[in-house]
């Protein structure tokens, strides 16, 4: 279990987490805050236990100052409850956790899940399936309005969240795209999330091919959304992009 407690000041992140206390300063001029939010209610911190499904949502509320940032982190105890929040803001959380379900069913009914190393060796029939999933989800249809997904890296893999580093643009086919492996050298690297859709969301998986979800960043981009001192913070393998 991890107990994560984040409060920010101006250009300062302060992460205090069992066995990895320390203060990250951010030097790219930002303020950061965190909101944290436990079924609906305010909390100061929230506990996560990386073992099991998380059920979070990252979401950067708008300022009139793009020197700061906030960032609502809404955990739910259960599935459900996850699901219901989806409702209210129009997200169909559901949908999305349904399409991850199969996903996740036919790789370990296929053995996928303990045989596949590296993207190459995922075979062209599971690739197809993806896209057949993600096209019955749409009705077939691509939106005009479609862009894509910015990832980012920083240095908090040397415990250093000052500076954002390689981008990566997740982009096709279509509004919704699975990724059941990370790109070459993006394995449990992203720290960062920008959406660049209208209405999107940019959802996160521990491990290859859909299996442990540690939650997922809603919201129109514009803005790169950290995820430094989080438990989604280098922990993406597999991933699912929606955007309209």
């Amino acid at each position: 279990m991890l107990l994560i407690l984040v409060s920010c000041r101006k250009n300062t992140i302060q992460e205090i987490a069992i066995g990895n206390n320390g203060i990250e300063d951010r030097s790219d001029n930002q303020e950061v805050y965190y909101e944290f939010y436990l079924d609906g209610i305010r909390v100061s911190s929230i506990a996560i236990d990386t073992t099991t499904d998380q059920w979070i949502l990252y979401k950067a509320i708008p300022t009139a100052d793009t020197n700061v940032i906030t960032v609502q982190v809404r955990k739910y105890s259960t599935r459900v409850k996850y699901e219901l929040y989806g409702d209210t803001i129009g997200l169909n959380i559901r949908s999305q956790l349904a399409i991850s379900d199969r996903l996740k069913f036919v790789a370990d009914s296929a053995g996928l899940s303990s045989t596949i190393t590296d993207a190459a060796d995922i075979p062209t029939w599971y690739t197809d399936y993806c896209n057949t999933i993600t096209n019955g989800f749409t009705g077939g249809t691509i939106s005009d309005r479609f862009l894509g997904t910015l990832v980012s890296k920083d240095k908090s893999e040397l415990k250093d969240c000052s500076l954002w580093g390689d981008t990566f643009f997740f982009a096709g086919p279509g509004p919704i795209a699975t990724y059941p492996f990370m790109p070459p050298g993006w394995n449990d690297k992203i720290s960062g999330v920008n959406n660049w859709d209208i209405i999107s969301s940019f959802r996160m998986f521990k491990h290859i091919l859909f299996r442990r979800h540690m939650g997922a960043v809603q919201g129109w981009g514009n803005v790169t959304v950290p995820l430094c001192g989080t438990v989604a913070d280098r922990q993406t393998s597999s991933a699912i992009r929606y955007g309209f």
